[in-house]
């Protein structure tokens, strides 16, 4: 039992050893990692921060006693803590739970078993555990009973911190190596102090600027360097550079740090030893950006505010503007300042230490800057220069849109003025500014202004117009006005500004002179019309009275005087052409007059360029022809001599009423200005009362003075100059009991009245006289009512609308008559087409026929290419007509002839040519075959003379020669003979195929319609002549109707008649080329017609207004307007109102399925030819 027990005891004590061992080793372990881990964060710290020699010390002297509480906690404590058997029992039975409580109770029961004293337990049984227990035991392993994952946890983290360590040694930046010597000796400073003197130590330096690192050694030594760590960085080593100094004194070492931005740690190292570490913060100067504006406007533009963030600082704004400024520091300011270069000093309010506010108004163009003071006193000295830029309110802008040039006006004239005007911010009101440039007197001279709009409230833009009367301002004719337009703003800063249009003149006319001028103008152009008229009434008595016995030198006389006469219309022509332009800008003129003189410059060109020249031209082909053809000739020009004398008498004519019909209208003018002068005068008594006024009596005098002239005028125009007006309007009675005498009494009694202040009395005789005129008004417009030109454009426009609409009905008469006439035209072309189908029948197989013949002659020549030279010429020529010939069957077989003639030619002209070349070789073996004779026959006559009987060899050979030409005679002249029948069979067949019509292919009833069709062309006709003298009429009543139209209408009347009479043949074709040709004559008569209503309606409606309400420049170059300008809403067409109407596009596609007509020909050809050239 005993020594069970020990062995007990032995197992727990080899497990207490081993529990001591593990317990030291993991406070070992766990103590190192610890101590070491601090040693590691510590020498971090110090090569970041660089902790002086004090903290170091605390530092070590922490360590110190780390080490002590770490030495009894983890090793100490543990050793001497008691571990009991029993406590070792319980480890070894948790672990190894097969012992049960059996060790633990052998160990408590073994003491009580041992006692010599009886005990209530068996001390056999107690023994018998304890051996039981000691053999169990052995299977206790020692360093399986504690749990050695501790230790090796300890272990790992012991391993690791010192690889952190060994790479913090010896790897860099080799944190270890500097931090270590400066742990374990922290005092050691002092001694490095002692010898090392370091300037300036920890400094603190601007952002930017550099500092200079100074160090003194009181010892002898090799030169020191700089250990310096600039922040976020390693550590650097730098050689510092030697200073010069005196004997006896310390030696002197400096390093230089250039644009400090970052702070920076540093230290010197001499020898072995090293200064504390010292460091340069940088500090940074207070500076101000980020600025946000808000500019508040002067009142009077009506601007809303204007909010901008994070701009540069500079300002610009309309002068007045008020600014209020935002700005933003890097750093907590104290105080601030805004300065501008003009002195002033504008403190800014601090908000939330790092925001500025302020505000100054914009006087001008400044500089300014911001000065700030930090926290810590510091200021920023070079602060950033802003400029202030005052933007100036611009000057109105004006312009004069109507009439936008120089005028010529009357004195009583209203000048409508068109401008625009606009501003920036608002325009307050519009002056115009004028100027007489020519006068009497200084003062007369001086500018007027006078106040055409004002506005409130303002406006930006504006489109306006003012009537301008020149009758207010004493304008006499002669005189220059200047004028302008002169705009101001609203600016109530810096004043009102006024900007100026572009300046106009007016040049006072006195158009009723012009007017006159033109009346004058256009009666020497009637005067020139019977020049004209006379000569050629003259050259045609020429033409009639000459004979051929006169000769070609009469024609050339006839010649000249009709190209005299032509210059003349040239020059009518230009005569016109200064005229129109004057009658266009007269106030005075009336719109019927200009338009009719326009249309007789049309007509007249016409007759110039068509008939005139057609009548030199015709002259100049009669010099040429021959005595047989001159009389035709002369006839012709005779013709056209007296179409133009018709034309030149309804000129005249023409000319001459429009001449009176003015005359007329020039006195009802007279009449009506008296009327109103009469009545302003009458207006103006009354307005006066019985109180005189000496400004008011003066224009009573010059309205008296006014009214006297008016009715001089009158009286001249009625009795004075009655030729010169129409008859129907000066032979009314009404008109001869006028009592123009007895009103200029009253005109006399009325002034007098005035000048001796009797108002009353004068104020009667007016209203008499009023009543008087105003009936005397009535008459001359009832009397001018009654002559027949005078208001006549409206019927002349409803005839011409009537003629329009009959000519219309004409032309669809005529397509109709067309339509029919080419049914008829088809149904001949049917039945030739029929007869045709069955010759080309025929005309196939004899073309078959010809195509053997030619390959069989074709196969004989082939074999026979080397026996006669001709042969392989014919062979290829007759390749050559093959290839035709089977062209030709092609489109006989196809009833298609297209250019089956043509190719036919052209192989009869290739046969020929064959039949040439044969004929030359026949005429070349004839050749051959007599030089053989001849010598055979001197070959005899030499054999006759030695009496040789026997042939020679030569004149055999010469036999053999013979006969063999003689073969090749009678082979080409059996091929000659083929080709010439080949020949006569292409002929024939070409004979048959140019096809005629020689039988009758009209029905009965188609007859019966050609007689139809041929009564309706010569009613038509009729209605067309009809139509012609109608038209001749009104031309002779208005000039928009022009030669040209009757021309067509003539024309169309001719084709007419020809066509009818081809009808009457039963010619269909014929006759559709002469009623297209009439159809095209009636549609240019149309749209001569169309033009001439259109100008008649457009007379209608103007025809007794005047052209223009001012009159323009005169020869004058500037743009501008007739009729000035007119407001209104403009429809802008749409993409599909461009395109024709559909029964326009329909009629287009089906005249190009018809065949233009024979008179298009020459003219397509030209067109064609311009296109190529």
């Amino acid at each position: 039992m005993i020594d069970a027990y020990f062995q007990l005891i032995r197992i727990i004590g080899k497990v207490k050893r081993w529990i001591r061992i593990k317990g030291l080793i993991e406070g070992i372990l766990l103590s190192f990692s610890i101590l070491l881990g601090l040693v590691i964060v510590f020498s971090i710290l110090d090569y970041s921060i660089s902790f002086n020699s004090t903290v170091r010390l605390y530092f070590l002297i922490g360590l110190i006693l780390s080490i002590v509480i770490l030495l009894i906690k983890f090793i100490v404590i543990p050793l001497l803590s008691p571990l009991t058997e029993n406590k070792i029992a319980l480890k070894i039975q948790k672990r190894y739970p097969a012992l049960r409580d059996d060790l633990i109770n052998s160990i408590q029961l073994f003491p009580i078993a041992s006692l010599r004293d009886e005990v209530y337990v068996s001390k056999a049984l107690i023994g018998e555990l304890i051996r039981r227990t000691s053999q169990k035991a052995k299977i206790v392993n020692t360093f399986e009973v504690e749990d050695i994952k501790r230790l090796k946890k300890f272990f790992f983290i012991s391993l690791s911190v010192s690889l952190i360590f060994s790479f913090l040694l010896f790897f860099p930046p080799r944190i270890l190596p500097f931090s270590l010597p400066r742990l374990l000796r922290p005092l050691d400073y002092e001694q490095v102090n002692r010898l090392l003197q370091v300037t300036p130590g920890n400094v603190e330096v601007l952002h930017g600027e550099s500092q200079k690192i100074g160090v003194e050694i009181f010892q002898r030594g090799r030169t020191p360097y700089l250990i310096y760590k600039i922040s976020g960085g390693n550590w650097q080593r730098a050689k510092m550079l030697r200073e010069s100094y005196s004997e006896g004194e310390a030696l002197k070492f400096s390093y230089k740090f250039s644009k400090i931005t970052q702070p920076i740690d540093y230290f010197i190292k001499w020898k072995d030893l090293r200064t504390q570490a010292y460091s340069i913060s940088v500090v940074i100067l207070p500076e101000v950006g980020d600025v946000s504006v808000k500019y508040i406007y002067p009142s009077y533009t009506g601007l809303p505010e204007l909010k901008m963030e994070k701009t540069s600082g500079n300002l610009e704004a309309l002068l007045g503007t008020q600014v209020q400024m935002t700005l933003k520091a890097n750093k907590p300011i104290r105080k601030g300042f805004l300065l501008t270069d003009d002195g002033k000093r504008l403190p800014l309010k601090i908000e939330k230490d790092l925001y500025l506010e302020g505000g100054l108004v914009l006087t001008g163009e400044r500089v300014y800057w911001v000065e700030v003071e930090d926290t810590q006193g510091y200021t920023n000295p070079s602060p950033i220069k802003h400029y202030i830029k005052t933007l100036l309110d611009n000057p109105p802008q004006i312009k004069i849109i109507a009439p936008g040039c120089d005028l010529t006006v009357s004195e009583k004239s209203k000048v409508e003025l068109a401008y625009e005007a606009s501003d920036d911010f608002g325009l307050s009101q519009i002056d115009l500014v004028y100027q007489k440039l020519t006068g009497e007197t200084y003062d007369s001279m001086k500018p007027g202004r006078i106040r055409i709009e004002r506005f409130q409230p303002s406006v930006g833009q504006k489109l306006l117009d003012y009537q301008w009367e020149m009758e207010k301002l004493d304008l006499h004719p002669g005189e220059l006005i200047s004028y302008y337009l002169e705009a101001w703003d609203n600016d109530t800063i810096s004043g009102p500004k006024s900007s100026l249009s572009q300046t106009y003149y007016l040049e006072v006319f006195s158009y009723l002179k012009e007017h006159e001028d033109i009346e004058q103008m256009e009666h020497h152009f009637r005067e020139e019309i019977l020049r004209i008229l006379g000569d050629q009434i003259v050259a045609k008595s020429k033409v009639e009275d000459w004979s051929e016995t006169q000769g070609v030198e009469e024609l050339k006389s006839i010649h000249a005087d009709q190209g005299r006469i032509e210059k003349l219309t040239e020059d009518l022509l230009n005569y016109l052409k200064e005229l129109l332009p004057r009658m266009e800008a007269d106030p005075l003129g009336n719109f019927q007059v200009y338009s009719e003189y326009k249309n007789m410059k049309g007509n007249l060109q016409y007759l110039k360029d068509e008939k005139m020249a057609e009548v030199l031209s015709t002259i100049s082909e009669a010099v040429k022809a021959t005595s047989a053809d001159r009389k035709e000739y002369m006839e012709k020009v005779k013709n056209n001599q007296e179409e133009i004398i018709s034309e030149l008498e309804k000129m005249s004519l023409l000319a001459q009423d429009l001449l009176q019909d003015e005359k007329m209208r020039d006195v009802l003018g007279t009449a009506q200005e008296l009327l109103n002068s009469q009545t302003d005068l009458t207006q103006k008594l009354e307005e006066m009362g019985k109180e005189i006024d000496k400004h008011k009596l003066e224009e009573l005098k010059k309205s008296l003075a006014e009214i006297s002239k008016l009715m001089a005028k009158l009286a001249k125009s009625l009795s004075q100059l009655p030729q010169t007006l129409p008859e129907e309007f000066i032979n009314q009675d009404a008109i001869k009991s006028l009592e123009l005498g007895e009103m200029s009494s009253d005109i006399e009694k009325m002034a007098d009245k005035i000048l001796k202040g009797d108002l009353e009395a004068a104020l009667n005789i007016a209203k008499n006289l009023l009543r008087t005129l105003s009936s005397t008004m009535a008459i001359l417009q009832a009397a001018a009512s009654q002559v027949p030109s005078f208001g006549a454009s409206s019927q002349l426009s409803q005839k011409a609308n009537e003629y329009s609409r009959e000519l219309e009905r004409l032309i669809a008469e005529e397509k109709e008559l067309i339509d029919r006439t080419n049914q008829l035209d088809k149904k001949r072309l049917e039945a030739l087409f029929k007869k045709q189908e069955s010759l080309l029948k025929k005309l196939a197989k004899l073309q078959e026929e010809v195509i053997k013949k030619t390959k069989k002659l074709q196969e004989n020549l082939k074999g026979k290419l080397n026996y006669i030279k001709a042969y392989p010429a014919l062979y290829q020529n007759l390749s050559v007509v093959l290839k035709r010939m089977e062209e030709v069957l092609s489109e006989l077989s196809g009833e298609t002839p297209r250019r089956a003639r043509e190719l036919l030619k052209k192989s009869i002209k290739r046969l020929n040519s064959m039949l040439g070349l044969v004929d030359k070789f026949i005429l070349k073996i004839e050749k051959e075959k007599e030089k053989i004779s001849d010598e055979l026959s001197k070959l005899s006559k030499e054999k006759e003379k030695e009496k040789e009987k026997e042939l020679t060899p030569q004149e055999k050979s010469l036999l053999s020669l013979r006969e063999n030409w003689e073969g090749k005679e009678r082979d080409i002249s059996e091929t000659r003979e083929k080709i010439v029948e080949l020949r006569e069979k292409e002929e024939e067949i070409a004979k048959l195929l140019e096809f005629k019509e020689e039988i009758e292919v009209f029905k009965k009833e188609d007859i019966l319609e050609l007689e139809r069709l041929t009564k309706k062309q010569k009613e038509l006709e009729s209605r067309t002549g009809k139509l012609k003298q109608k038209l001749e009429e009104l031309s002779g009543k208005t000039s928009a109707i022009g030669p040209e139209i009757i021309s067509n209408m003539e024309k169309a009347s001719l084709a007419m008649d020809e066509a009818s009479g081809e009808l009457e043949e039963k010619k269909t074709e014929p006759a559709l080329e002469k009623e297209r040709e009439a159809l095209y004559y009636l549609a240019q008569g149309k749209e001569g017609l169309a033009s001439a209503s259109k100008k008649l309606m457009e007379l209608a409606k103007k025809g007794g207004k005047p052209l223009v309400g001012f009159l323009q420049p005169r020869g004058g170059t500037l743009p501008g307007g007739r009729m000035g300008f007119r407001e209104g809403y403009v429809k802008i067409p749409e993409a599909h109102e461009y395109q024709p109407p559909k029964e326009f596009r329909q009629e287009l596609l089906e005249a190009l399925k018809e065949k233009y007509p024979e008179i298009y020909k020459e003219l397509i050809k030209q067109y064609y030819r311009r296109l190529t050239e």
